[in-house]
């Protein structure tokens, strides 16, 4: 939405492959609560997991893409961004299995 001031949000972790948007999305996320967040990529596919649980769909990502930036983002049509933070942003240099994303996002 454009207010960061609704009581819930959404995030969203978006990889373009040949231009094409692929997206995995956690909605109703209520404002002002902590939530943990793991989004993971091994090479071949891309997950997310919030709050020790895994959403959505596996996407299938192509192995010729190539991962060269990471961009922690806002909604760029939001006027008031009050209340949102990142508490912190780890990279590995491995994918993490399942149950390793569960245990490092449960609350």
């Amino acid at each position: 939405t454009t207010s960061s001031v609704n009581a819930t949000h959404n995030i969203r972790v978006q990889h373009k492959q040949s231009g094409t948007e692929k997206l995995l999305e956690a909605s109703n996320l209520t404002r002002g609560d902590i939530f943990k967040c793991i989004a993971r990529v091994d090479g071949t596919t891309f997950n997310m997991f919030v709050n020790g649980v895994k959403l959505g769909t596996t996407q299938t990502v192509v192995a010729a893409d190539i991962y060269d930036k990471i961009s922690l983002i806002r909604n760029g049509n939001v006027t008031n961004q009050s209340g949102h933070k990142n508490k912190s942003v780890v990279v590995w240099d491995s994918a993490l299995t399942d149950q390793q994303c569960i245990d490092l996002t449960t609350l």
